[in-house]
């Protein structure tokens, strides 16, 4: 058994993850893998339309942030 803690990247609650077995099965929180998190980003002139909204399409410019994207499980569940 492991302990660890992390951040939940919605609302930034401190959550104590334990990793129970051989295999890496954990409980505390949800992981979703690696992110990039860019400080500027540039528009590429592109539009994407979901449903009613209609948003601009930008690109991260510079060295990206890479993090660990990790959600309690009141974040899980909304």
């Amino acid at each position: 058994m492991k302990l660890f803690s992390r951040k939940c990247v919605v609302y930034g609650k401190k959550l104590k993850i334990i990793i129970t077995d051989k295999k890496h099965h954990y409980t505390g929180g949800y992981y979703f893998g690696k992110i990039e998190l860019y400080k500027k980003h540039r528009d590429t002139g592109k539009r994407s339309k979901i449903g009613k909204f209609t948003m601009n399409i930008v690109k991260g410019v510079g060295t990206p942030k890479v993090v660990e994207y990790w959600e309690c499980e009141k974040c899980f569940r909304n």
